[in-house]
């Protein structure tokens, strides 16, 4: 019985890597992968934030060492029906997974020889879009075509962060976000036919998508075992630091789940954060043709 079904499959593939059309193209399935660039901005200058204040706050013969780790690159999957409307016009359905990760690490000695206390931050984004477009034939030959594409997506976004410090009466926190937003996309792909019903194609793709809104919870812990955690938005702010002559040293974006907007002194710029997926992609796969 295993045999049988083998021998089908492979006749199946066989069919579809060998025919030649008995009629025009009407449908597609395409399925990429490949490296993605993202802004990111409000999680990443947050974690900023953080260093810059802790090499403005301690001073010699503190050492402090390190640097942040910007969220940027990741990985772009993507799987996409194509329905043609006419000989040049591809109606484009589908959907994928944008996943990006950084780890930061800080050290703290409170003399040029002593031992280090290592702190790391780390932050993971992902989304999974929903994606409607257009995709429009520019230039065909037997074995090439050039297409320019652009469309409309909703993006459901994950953002998780963990704090491990370094200080003393700073703790660990973990706080994890959600949100949806809507966004835009564009851009050129070129494919290569490998045989009738099989291409290989490589695309570039720019995007433009902030996703706010973005609701979660935040988990430290405090006096004996016990733990606080606190539920609400995802807020964006400014720390206000002042030395004892009431002189402004600098301006230290915070971002942190809140349950009341965040308000003092101290705080300026205050606003729900947003996480920036705007950016460009570069991709490749495969396009099956019926």
């Amino acid at each position: 019985m295993t045999d049988k079904v083998c021998r089908s499959v492979f006749a199946i593939l066989l069919f579809l890597l060998s025919s030649g059309f008995g009629r025009p193209e009407k449908l597609a399935l395409k399925f990429s992968g490949g490296m993605s660039y993202l802004l990111v901005d409000d999680i990443n200058r947050g974690i900023q934030g953080y260093f810059d204040f802790a090499k403005d706050f301690f001073v010699p013969p503190t050492v402090i060492r390190g640097d942040t780790k910007p969220l940027h690159l990741g990985f772009d999957l993507q799987g996409d029906v194509l329905i043609s409307v006419s000989p040049r016009v591809w109606i484009e359905v589908g959907s994928g997974y944008i996943s990006s990760r950084s780890e930061s690490e800080i050290e703290i000695a409170y003399n040029a020889g002593g031992s280090p206390i290592t702190g790391s931050h780390k932050i993971r984004v992902n989304a999974i879009p929903v994606r409607l477009g257009l995709s429009y034939l520019l230039l065909k030959s037997e074995k090439t075509r050039l297409f320019a594409n652009l469309g409309t997506g909703l993006y459901f976004v994950d953002y998780e962060y963990d704090k491990q410090p370094i200080g003393v009466g700073e703790v660990v926190l973990h706080q994890v976000a959600s949100g949806k937003g809507f966004g835009l996309h564009g851009g050129l792909g070129g494919e290569f036919k490998l045989t009738n019903k099989v291409a290989f194609i490589i695309e570039t793709q720019a995007r433009y998508a902030k996703v706010g809104g973005l609701r979660g919870k935040i988990k430290y812990p405090v006096l004996g075992n016990a733990w606080h955690e606190e539920e609400g938005p995802l807020y964006f702010w400014e720390w206000l630091f002042y030395n004892g002559q009431d002189q402004l040293v600098g301006r230290y974006p915070q971002v942190y789940i809140r349950h009341e907007k965040p308000s003092g002194r101290n705080i300026t710029q205050v606003r729900e954060a947003k996480i920036d997926l705007s950016g460009i992609s570069v991709i490749g796969g495969i396009k099956f043709y019926f």
